[in-house]
């Protein structure tokens, strides 16, 4: 009898992890994508909404494209867009799995990467120059810590 149950369990673990895609597993349709300014407190932007001050992470899908807008008051705007691209990784060991991995990735959005993971944005009130805006690259070792320049 516990022989069975036992049995019952590792194949509902294995259908389970069959069931799932690769890009699923790994990273999910989400990405984090960080923002900081400074000085800090700017409107961040997004699409056209305010979405919060510097600093600002937040958690965005990674199969669309983002038009970022930092404003701080009296000291300018920098403008950037990120986009999700497919990650080719993941397609071909999707591939190599098998069907199932193709059509829960594709599906949910895993295989799409954000081309990059935040920016750090340097506003010149005295001056009046445009704000330099650095952008923080996609990086396999990319964590949800704060982009230092």
């Amino acid at each position: 009898m516990a022989m069975i149950k036992c049995k019952a369990v590792i194949s509902m673990v294995v259908i389970a992890l069959l069931s799932l895609g690769c890009a699923t597993l790994k990273k999910g349709p989400r990405e984090p994508v960080w923002i900081e300014s400074e000085p800090s407190g700017a409107e961040v932007w997004i699409n056209g909404r305010l979405r919060g001050p510097t600093p600002f992470l937040q958690d965005l899908l990674s199969a669309r494209t983002y038009l970022f807008e930092v404003k701080l008051k009296n000291c300018g705007v920098a403008s950037f867009v990120i986009s999700g691209h497919l990650g080719g990784s993941y397609v071909a060991f999707d591939l190599f799995s098998g069907v199932w991995p193709c059509i829960v990735d594709g599906a949910t959005g895993s295989w799409y990467v954000l081309d990059a993971t935040g920016a750090y944005i340097t506003f010149h009130c005295e001056s009046g120059e445009r704000p330099d805006v650095l952008i923080r690259p996609r990086s396999p070792r990319a964590k949800r810590a704060p982009f230092v320049p």
